[in-house]
């Protein structure tokens, strides 16, 4: 079972990839952010232990004095991953293919 949810979730990757980066084509943030968050727990299991949440102090363990607009983007991107703490890895994958197609069916109904 896992293997199988292993191919989608490659396919769901390969997907995303396709997706431009920049432009009106892109889900909102939000989405995005889930999809992030599913995406770490996926591949890296829960954030503890991994890196702290930025923070605007120099000397943190993976950031180097973050402010504005970087600050805030980067803790997103922590909050949406720790949002999934607890989620087996094989659980983020089928929830980010899950949340994937959610998304691309919100998109295709509103672009047309």
């Amino acid at each position: 079972m896992a293997d199988s949810v292993d191919r989608v979730f490659v396919h769901a990757l390969n997907t995303v990839k396709k997706i431009p980066k920049t432009g009106a084509s892109r889900p909102p943030p939000a989405d995005r952010l889930r999809l992030y968050g599913l995406y770490k727990q996926a591949m890296e299991g829960d954030v503890d232990g991994v890196m702290e949440r930025p923070s605007s102090l120099k000397g943190g363990q993976n950031n180097e004095g973050l402010q504005g607009d970087e600050l805030k983007r980067e803790r997103d991107k922590w909050d949406a991953w720790d949002a999934q703490r607890g989620v087996s890895r094989t659980e983020a994958k089928r929830r980010y293919i899950e949340a994937l197609i959610d998304t691309m069916h919100k998109y295709a109904s509103t672009t047309a």
